[in-house]
């Protein structure tokens, strides 16, 4: 982390000829590449306008965050199946647990076979 001084006059008494200064600590920037999928970006750059910043102010509020905390600053979660997923999961579980209440085949071809029949 690189800090630059630089001095500011913070009162000046004429009187006195009396000239106080603070010293204070600034930043140095450095720029830094994020690769992103171009439709993420604009979307990002729409919300963060919206709310008065752009899109660096965004990255940086959210790094500052994860420092202060010392973890991600939101939860982090697997994506949720939908419905006929979970539905097509628990017949599966089902299958498993209960191999004798489902058809089996020798082969895939059979499967195959009475799959393509049905359609018929």
């Amino acid at each position: 982390m690189c800090l630059l001084n630089m001095y500011y006059v913070d009162n000046v008494h004429i009187n006195n000829y009396n000239l106080i200064c603070k010293e204070v600590l600034i930043m140095a920037k450095v720029s830094t590449n994020i690769n992103l999928d171009p439709e993420l970006k604009k979307q990002g750059q729409l919300l963060f306008s919206s709310l008065g910043m752009d899109l660096t102010t965004a990255v940086t509020i959210f790094i500052k965050q994860a420092v202060r905390e010392q973890k991600i600053p939101f939860e982090i979660t697997m994506h949720r199946p939908n419905i006929e997923t979970i539905s097509a999961l628990n017949e599966y579980e089902q299958m498993k647990a209960d191999k004798e209440a489902y058809k089996r085949y020798d082969t895939i071809d059979d499967a195959l076979d009475e799959a393509l029949l049905c359609t018929k």
